[in-house]
């Protein structure tokens, strides 16, 4: 395998990583410090490789997630899908972007993260 090619195996490897250092138990005065590393992930392999890391890996691992935690089924798999679909769609100008204007961009994808889930969160609890 040439130095070009990509393999599969880092994608999945560094997604379940992820995937477990997001269902971690932590104590309840860190729970608020835990960074989202499954979003961050998301949105570095759909970046990098975007043919290899696409929606529909976003939906899985969502789904993965949305299992693991016990939450509404497809919950954090819509909110991963739709950032991994902006993302893909501007990979190649992300790509070229400043540092600061690259960490704006993916707190604003993160922050779009949040809000879907919260949002979804609040449909359903609504009577």
């Amino acid at each position: 395998m040439s130095r070009t090619q990509s393999s599969p195996l880092a994608l999945w490897a560094v997604l379940a990583a992820s995937l477990l250092l997001t269902v971690l138990p932590l104590p309840d005065i860190l729970h608020p410090l835990r960074p989202p590393w499954l979003t961050m992930a998301v949105i570095y392999w759909s970046m990098m490789w975007p043919r290899r890391c696409g929606v529909g890996t976003a939906f899985v691992i969502g789904l993965a997630l949305d299992i693991l935690q016990g939450s509404l089924l497809g919950q954090h798999a819509l909110a991963l899908s739709l950032v991994c679909f902006i993302t893909l769609k501007l990979h190649l100008q992300i790509r070229i972007f400043p540092l600061w204007q690259l960490t704006m961009t993916v707190f604003a994808l993160l922050a779009m993260d949040a809000f879907i889930v919260f949002w979804i969160d609040g449909i359903v609890d609504a009577p």
